[in-house]
């Protein structure tokens, strides 16, 4: 059951990310899509019908916050996406033996993938 009540979350961003976010909508690396799966999952988790994302300029003489509120149906697929994500790592977890190494530029796979960085699995 959806109450009238609303999650917030804060994200700093710095000065020419957050110009580009309010020019493009979007940040270049795409971070954004994950903070919103984060707050859409916090109001699913508590029974929110609000969902907001107060990105913050870091600018010393010019701060801004741009408030983005979430759409009942961007919480939804958000949301139903971090389930899915939750669910995909209980199960590796579970079992182990099923999960798959990811080349993903981390130092833990520049090891394990003997010093190749690469794009794919």
């Amino acid at each position: 059951m959806l109450t009238n009540q609303a999650v917030f979350d804060f994200k700093t961003v710095a000065p020419m990310d957050f110009d580009g976010f309010l020019k493009y909508g979007s940040f270049r690396d795409g971070r954004d899509e994950e903070y919103k799966k984060q707050i859409a999952y916090y109001a699913f988790m508590f029974g929110k019908k609000e969902a907001h994302i107060l990105y913050i300029k870091k600018d010393a003489e010019k701060p801004f916050i741009y408030d983005y509120l979430m759409s009942t149906i961007e919480i939804e697929r958000y949301a139903s996406e971090m389930s899915d994500d939750i669910e995909n790592a209980v199960h590796f977890i579970d079992c182990p033996d099923d999960s798959q190494a990811v080349n993903d530029g981390s130092k833990w796979a520049f090891d394990y993938f003997g010093g190749v960085i690469t794009n794919e699995p």
